[in-house]
């Protein structure tokens, strides 16, 4: 059941994958983050009419709508129930999909309208069976208290929540566990763009991140009806006489990629993260270099220091998140093409005067096969003696060497923050120089 585990959720510096191996990208739009695989949005809140007479869609049915969308990763959420797992994970094998399973837990039981509720998500094989264990004591415990229950779980499942509030109180009782996350839904009918900033800045004031959803209950948007028809069912009256309240609203079905980045593009970037004071939108600044559909890399904030403030900067790093959590990146000092061709030559036992002389006119950038151009347009290349041996040779293994690691180093301002030990989740090592470095160079830390 592995498989069915791998899926992702969320990242960056205070946020945790659920995720085993699958390698991802992150697309970030203000503190409202979203895991992308190419051009992909995770659904992690979808009820399916495993949902009784509140969701409108079978889970064979969202899975296809899912896989037409070009969404290959979603969770299964039902309220109070894990029904329609197996069905959920059979439907998604079959369309090599990867399903995340979780369960939408109420306050009460049955649940009121407009309660506060829940979203546990499993992160492994632990989780999967603690969130079976959470969704029988819902049923069976008749004291059952969400929060004080949600408090006490482990590591092995994040906790969705649109209550900020909830959020902060049971951020608290969990402690250095973390895990849980502010969801942030628009389902407004006209439209509500300054409610949702609010809302994002008041949790990053809180310290609780936000992840995007989109609170589905149907596949698509012309289910609407069923899902009105099966909540009239559920309240034992009529369509006509339920009221907007009584049912979700029509966006709530099965959005794309696209749908859902065009629901959040106008929240800003660093104004709601608390990074800057300017607010983008009162002053009209442009920041749709970071909304880029094009862009392939996850946006960045450059903050700059004067370079004789970096030892400062770094042991202030060091002392405020420990020395656990903080590690230098590693570099990889490769052997280029004047070393590729110095080391060649060595080892096939060139006199290291000739080598000197040798690589004294090699170009100082460039790859070995570029020797070869230099010989034909640079003056004082010309009379490199490349078709002659030794050098012939030094060069056909030169070519077999360059671009090859050589060793380790420290990158001169890379420098990796953890919310655990960063030994964790990366390798690390000692350096020449005497600081703990990580085993991957900055492009695999960013990765």
């Amino acid at each position: 059941m592995d498989d069915c585990f791998e899926c992702g959720f969320d990242a960056g510096s205070r946020v945790w994958y659920i995720t085993k191996a699958v390698k991802y990208q992150i697309f970030f739009i203000a503190n409202v983050r979203f895991l992308f695989g190419g051009q992909m949005f995770p659904h992690l809140h979808m009820h399916s009419y495993y949902s009784f007479l509140s969701g409108a869609s079978s889970p064979e049915h969202l899975c296809q709508v899912a896989k037409r969308n070009g969404i290959t990763q979603l969770a299964l959420t039902d309220t109070n129930g894990m029904h329609g797992a197996l069905s959920f994970f059979l439907a998604a094998k079959d369309l090599a999909l990867r399903p995340i399973f979780g369960v939408e837990l109420t306050t009460s039981f049955p649940p009121k309208p407009r309660e506060v509720t829940a979203i546990v998500l499993a992160k492994d094989e632990e989780g999967f069976s603690e969130c079976c264990c959470l969704t029988s004591r819902r049923h069976l415990e008749p004291n059952f208290n969400l929060q004080q229950v949600l408090a006490r779980t482990t590591q092995h499942v994040v906790v969705l929540t649109e209550d900020l509030k909830f959020a902060c109180g049971l951020t608290k009782a969990r402690k250095h566990r973390g895990g849980v996350f502010l969801e942030v839904v628009d389902h407004s009918r006209r439209g509500q763009p300054g409610t949702l900033s609010l809302a994002v800045a008041e949790a990053g004031k809180a310290g609780i991140p936000t992840v995007a959803g989109n609170r589905v209950y149907f596949a698509e948007r012309n289910d609407h009806p069923v899902h009105a028809a099966m909540t009239a069912i559920r309240q034992h009256t009529t369509l006509e006489a339920l009221s907007e309240a009584d049912i979700e609203a029509p966006e709530a079905y099965l959005k794309n990629w696209e749908e859902m980045r065009q629901r959040f593009h106008h929240l800003p970037a660093a104004y709601c993260l608390g990074i800057t004071p300017v607010d983008p939108i009162r002053h009209g600044l442009f920041f749709e270099r970071f909304l880029n559909p094009e862009r392939k890399d996850p946006p960045d904030i450059d903050l700059d220091f004067p370079w004789d403030q970096r030892d400062e900067m770094l042991k202030y790093a060091y002392q405020r998140f420990g020395n656990d959590q903080v590690a230098m990146i590693g570099t990889f000092v490769r052997l280029h093409a004047r070393s590729a061709v110095r080391e060649a030559a060595k080892v096939l036992g060139v006199p290291e005067s000739e080598i000197s002389i040798f690589c004294r006119k090699l170009p100082t950038f460039g790859r070995v096969a570029d020797i070869f151009t230099a010989k034909e347009q640079i003056p004082e290349n010309f009379s490199l003696p490349l078709l002659e041996e030794p050098w012939k040779a030094v060069l056909e293994l030169a070519k077999k060497l360059e671009n090859a690691p050589r060793h380790m180093s420290v990158h001169p301002g890379g420098i990796c923050i953890s919310p655990v030990p960063v030994e964790q989740i990366l390798p690390l090592q000692m350096s020449s120089k005497g600081v703990v470095i990580t085993q991957y160079d900055m492009y695999s830390v960013e990765d």
